[in-house]
């Protein structure tokens, strides 16, 4: 579909991820045990195997499974024949259909058929609106400037801040953030691409921050060390405590006020 605010630059000619990647994914999950999990895309119903893929990872991770479409599988029998079947396990406890009228072009269609998108059953939930801003960063900032989340905090910063300060494993620490912060706001960070590649932030274009087949300690190393790519731009938006923790020339050490008084959180 290739949304004009897609912040992953998705499209028609995205790559898929592939059975390798898949074959990856799931004992990495197994090992993060993430408290909630999102599957979105794109739209993750375009994968030919989304079925039996979610299906395994319902029956093989022990994690709370929350699915993100933009509705196109309900003009496709066989899609929402699936999609059925998928709604009754019970690690998966909803399905968002998000269809923006200022950005999805058959949101009139989708709209006009919500009764039967919640005859599925009451896991299903509507997003009419996506948010009053878009976070700057793909064809979000390509193409509506107006509506750019230019005040926002990057959405990484809590990932590189917290390793800094708190000595965790990389299952800890996203844990932690999924119990600190909002649920629905921290299931969305890290996220992983059709490649397998992880990411700071809640887009392909944040920050790479290792592979699922790379080893957890080595994740989370690149988390202790690396720094946030700021492609977004909003990285001055942190409070001046935050960037001095984030400054490469910088470190835990230099900065014990921090650990010994409280634990930097952005919110």
């Amino acid at each position: 579909m290739a949304c004009t605010h897609c912040f992953n630059n998705s499209g028609p000619a995205s790559p898929d991820m592939s059975a390798e990647v898949f074959a990856q994914l799931v004992p990495f999950l197994r090992a993060v045990n993430p408290p909630m999990l999102g599957i979105s895309g794109g739209e993750f119903t375009e994968h030919p195997d989304f079925a039996s893929w979610i299906l395994r990872l319902s029956n093989e991770v022990q994690s709370e499974l929350l699915l993100i479409s933009n509705g196109d599988f309900l003009f496709n029998s066989q899609k929402t024949e699936q999609i059925c079947r998928l709604l009754q396990c019970p690690s998966i406890t909803l399905l968002q259909i998000t269809t923006d009228p200022r950005f999805y072009p058959r949101s009139a269609e989708i709209l006009a058929r919500k009764p039967d998108f919640l005859n599925l059953g009451p896991k299903v939930c509507f997003c009419e609106e996506i948010a009053p801003v878009l976070y700057p960063l793909g064809r979000a900032k390509e193409n509506h400037a107006n509506l750019l989340a230019l005040q926002a905090r990057p959405s990484c910063a809590n990932l590189f801040l917290i390793p800094r300060q708190k000595v965790l494993t990389f299952p800890q620490l996203i844990l932690y953030l999924q119990v600190r912060m909002q649920p629905y706001t921290s299931v969305c960070k890290p996220c992983i691409d059709p490649q397998g590649y992880l990411h700071a932030g809640e887009s392909f274009l944040c920050q790479t921050i290792g592979h699922i087949s790379d080893p957890l300690e080595k994740i989370y190393r690149q988390l202790q060390t690396g720094h946030p790519c700021n492609r977004c731009g909003l990285q001055t938006n942190l409070p001046g405590n935050a960037l001095a923790l984030l400054n490469p020339g910088n470190s835990p050490k230099s900065l014990n006020m921090f650990l010994e008084r409280y634990l930097l959180w952005v919110y």
